[in-house]
């Protein structure tokens, strides 16, 4: 994480920060494109490389004291973890989920995987994939050249954002009615990229959801 202060005060666009795994750029190149969607928006990533969602939320932490985040101002923080239906990471985000909340951070689960979110562009009603590489596998099935660097995936899949949301959220109350803990590993399949969505739905300039 790049250390000291900025050189100059930040303009007063709505800041929007975010932490993904390790270099993964799924996260960053979706993110990157809604945020160049939205004028109003200024997008910075956590520079700090963890790959546990611990470290990636006090890496967030620090992003915000480096940037001038300010909860008043309407900026926003996430967090973009794969779940990956891992019971070992159980704890970890719950640990995580503690810092989250003490500073404002958006923990944004996808179970197992981001492209998750990608699927809810095409249909209601997933496969329950048996792992995230089982998952990225299928997306061949939606998007025949897709790729975990693949650029344009919000351009391609903006006009479905409304589907896209509804989906999601079916999911996300399926699985609440199934009975499954949130924040586990049987909270599956569901993403909570819709969150995203919703807090900056106003300036999306088009296809809005």
């Amino acid at each position: 994480m790049r250390k000291g202060k900025p050189a100059k005060p930040r303009n007063r666009k709505r800041l929007v920060l975010f932490a993904a795994e390790g270099r993964n750029r799924t996260e960053s190149l979706y993110m990157r494109d809604l945020a160049r969607d939205c004028a109003s928006v200024t997008l910075h990533r956590s520079r700090d490389a963890s790959t546990d969602p611990v470290g990636m939320v006090s890496g967030l932490v620090e992003a915000m004291g480096y940037y001038g985040f300010s909860a008043e101002h309407g900026d926003l923080a996430f967090c973009l973890v794969d779940f990956d239906l891992s019971h070992d990471k159980e704890r970890q985000v719950r640990d995580a989920l503690r810092i989250a909340e003490a500073h404002g951070i958006r923990l944004i689960i996808s179970n197992p995987c981001f492209e998750l979110w990608y699927i809810c562009h095409f249909t209601a009603n997933p496969r329950h994939y048996g792992s995230s590489s089982a998952l990225v596998k299928d997306m061949g099935r939606y998007i025949p050249s897709y790729g975990k660097s693949m650029e344009g995936i919000y351009g391609i899949l903006k006009g479905q954002l409304p589907d896209a949301i509804r989906n999601a959220e079916s999911l996300e109350r399926r699985a609440i009615e199934h009975g499954y803990g949130r924040y586990t590993a049987s909270f599956a399949p569901a993403t909570d990229v819709h969150h995203i969505l919703a807090s900056m739905r106003e300036c999306i300039s088009s296809g809005r959801p």
